[in-house]
């Protein structure tokens, strides 16, 4: 397995050359630019895994460095490490597409960690890209689909990605992580909850216009917190996807109000298609309640 390629990009010169030797002692290859301008031709030249970001800097800032990386180089996750954070910045940073956000001083271990996390989406997307993935569950579950067939056609490419948030909720993390990578790379943000009770409190900062829900979680089960997300927040389109589902159950949810009922495994194409068509529900309810 060859190292993780690291680029950190902070006007600090002395702080993240520190940092980069420290990563090397870990076997992790970092290189250093000290601007957004330098950043990203560094990026041009040879794409990291993972980009380390500050947001200060003199010149271009971190957040237009950030939509760029995002719009070029899809498959490099960034994580910003910043001095001047907050609730509001944070929430500007993983609505651009930042993997995480973290502040300064970070905890070396915690942001090695968090760097290794964000590989490891990277070389998912990197596999998915190169063997056109089909996803699938831990387990040998028979390919089923219920309930709703998700729309195909050409209709449904034109739906742009940009500004359609999806919540993605599972606790299965590399399955959900992998998921995560390729809705990247369709142009689709998305944030990741690992359990029912997460998942409503996402809804307490932003409420998604899609939610792709497991039925079978520890705590708080899918069925839950699908009724919930209809009672509280109609607008949002939940798809179940599930691997251990029952005709009483997706008979249950589609009553509840979910817009698809799918099983695991699941083709990426055909979740995509049911994504993209909920998300035309939602910001077609979204507008006519916004013109009421």
């Amino acid at each position: 397995m060859g190292k993780i390629q690291v680029l950190l990009v902070d006007d600090e010169k002395d702080y993240i050359k520190r940092l980069s030797a420290r990563m090397a002692e870990d076997g992790i290859e970092a290189r250093v630019a000290f601007s957004g301008e330098e950043g990203l031709e560094a990026l041009g030249e040879d794409p990291p895994d993972v980009l380390v970001l500050d947001l200060e800097m003199p010149g271009m800032g971190g957040m237009e460095v950030l939509e760029r990386v995002r719009r070029e180089n899809p498959q490099t996750q960034v994580v910003i490490l910043t001095g001047r954070g907050g609730p509001a910045v944070e929430r500007e940073a993983r609505a651009g597409g930042a993997f995480e956000v973290l502040e300064k001083p970070a905890d070396y271990q915690g942001l090695k960690a968090v760097v290794n996390r964000a590989w490891g989406i990277t070389k998912k997307i990197s596999k998915a890209v190169k063997d056109d993935l089909v996803l699938s569950f831990v387990g040998d579950i028979p390919v089923r689909r219920r309930g709703q067939t998700p729309a195909s056609g050409s209709e449904l490419r034109s739906l742009p990605g940009d500004g359609l948030k999806v919540l993605l909720v599972d606790d299965n993390e590399e399955f959900v992580e992998g998921l995560a990578g390729r809705l990247e790379m369709e142009n689709l943000g998305s944030e990741i909850a690992f359990s029912g009770e997460e998942a409503l409190s996402h809804l307490g900062w932003g409420v998604p216009d899609v939610m792709v829900l497991d039925l079978n979680m520890p705590g708080l089960a899918g069925m839950e917190v699908l009724k919930r997300v209809k009672e509280d927040h109609p607008q949002t389109e939940v798809i179940i996807l599930t691997g251990y589902g029952t005709k009483a159950e997706e008979e249950e949810a589609l009553r509840l109000g979910a817009a698809n009922y799918l099983e695991k495994p699941v083709e990426f194409k055909d979740l995509m298609s049911a994504v993209r068509t909920a998300g035309q529900k939602a910001r077609f309810d979204g507008f006519n309640e916004g013109s009421k």
